[in-house]
């Protein structure tokens, strides 16, 4: 009898071969489909559905709307200056002619203005010449008179001349003062009360004084001032060891200049300040500043 045969294990590993390979096969097309489905753009739908639009994306797409449009403009303006270059001759003719027309006008508005202000400077150096002539001819006829009014007139023989004595200011010490304040021609006295107001004041110096002229105080400083019985008075305390401080406004400095003649011809010390304030400020101490 013969011997049973085993089965054959080459078809069972052929079987195996064939489904490993087609279910690799399935894979890698899965694999395949995937990524391919992965790299195509997306639907509108699916665009919607996973990003809203926002306002930046629709600036962006006007944007670059209006930057193609412009792009498109160049290329039509180029296109129209080479259709344009072709008249150019006949262009710059006109425009060479127009423009040489303007210029004409507008030179002759400039020589009608350069011949004006010409005529008006003729006017004015004529003017100027006559004017300079006048005075010269007026210089000298002066001139001559001055000369004639020397020759009749002469040096006076008995010409007298006038001494001034120099304001030279000094310090002196132990000297009793009396302050007057001549204002708008009238002469205050501050030691009279009746002439000033005064208010006494403590400061960081020490006491301080500010007066204050009353409304009818003082005296009229008029012409026949000098021979009064007031300023007699005043100059009768002005002796020994006394002198006089004056403080004038601009206004009567004339009145100042007839009575300071009259204290040197007195030879009475004084000394005096110019003051337009309306109040008079003063600081305890001693002032024997004269003149």
């Amino acid at each position: 009898m013969n011997k049973k045969s085993s089965p054959n294990s080459g078809s069972l590993d052929m079987l195996l071969d064939t489904m490993c390979n087609t279910f690799g096969g399935v894979c890698f097309i899965a694999l395949m489909v995937a990524i391919i489905s992965a790299a195509l753009p997306l639907r509108v739908s699916d665009e919607e559905n996973q990003e809203p639009v926002s306002e930046q994306m629709i600036i962006n797409k006007e944007t670059a709307r209006l930057i193609r449009e412009r792009d498109e403009m160049k290329v039509a303006i180029e296109i129209q200056k080479s259709f344009l270059s072709s008249n150019a001759m006949d262009s710059v003719g006109i425009l060479s002619k127009n423009q040489f027309l303007a210029a004409i006008s507008s030179n002759a508005t400039e020589v009608v203005k350069l011949k004006k202000e010409k005529l008006e400077l003729e006017d004015m150096l004529a003017k100027l010449t006559t004017d300079i002539s006048y005075n010269s001819r007026e210089a000298l006829r002066l001139e001559r008179l001055l000369k004639e009014l020397e020759e009749r007139l002469g040096k006076p023989a008995n010409m007298k001349t006038r001494a001034v004595r120099t304001p030279v200011e000094r310090e002196l010490m132990g000297y009793r003062v009396i302050t007057v304040w001549i204002r708008k021609n009238r002469m205050y006295c501050l030691h009279n009360e009746i002439h000033v107001d005064c208010k006494t004041l403590s400061g960081k110096r020490g006491k301080e004084f500010y007066f204050q002229t009353r409304e009818y105080g003082g005296y009229l400083m008029d012409d026949d001032f000098l021979h009064s019985w007031e300023y007699s008075q005043l100059m009768d305390m002005l002796t020994g060891k006394t002198y006089l401080r004056i403080y004038c406004d601009s206004s009567s400095f004339a009145r100042l200049c007839d009575l300071r003649d009259d204290w040197i011809l007195r030879r009475k010390m004084y000394n005096w300040y110019c003051s337009d304030e309306d109040v008079l400020a003063f600081v305890e101490g001693y002032d024997g500043k004269v003149q």
